[in-house]
């Protein structure tokens, strides 16, 4: 599922009974953090245990990093759902350690 190619695409890597692992790229932005909410709180609420590939994710608005914890958050936090975020590049993960996420 995708918004507009040049913006966001989510693509479901793996789906199985313990987990689900989702590959994000593009740009995250106040537009597109929408999104990855819905993508991510289903598969938690499925699921219970998600892994998100942001390898390829650019931030476009700083905020909408905060979308990781608050689906967390929503979904009932640890220990009931399981979020991992992997693979940022090196100023994603400034931003994530800057913004305490």
């Amino acid at each position: 599922m995708s918004s507009k190619p040049s913006e966001l695409a989510l693509e479901v890597v793996r789906r199985d009974a313990d987990a689900c692992v989702l590959a994000v790229s593009g740009e995250l932005s106040l537009c597109s953090a929408g999104l990855v909410t819905r993508a991510v709180s289903k598969a938690l609420l499925d699921v219970g245990r998600v892994l998100v590939d942001v390898s390829g994710l650019r931030l476009a608005w700083r905020p909408a990093i905060q979308v990781f914890p608050s689906i967390l958050a929503g979904a009932g936090g640890w220990p009931r759902a399981r979020l991992v975020v992997f693979g940022a590049d090196a100023e994603l993960a400034r931003t994530f350690t800057v913004l305490r996420v």
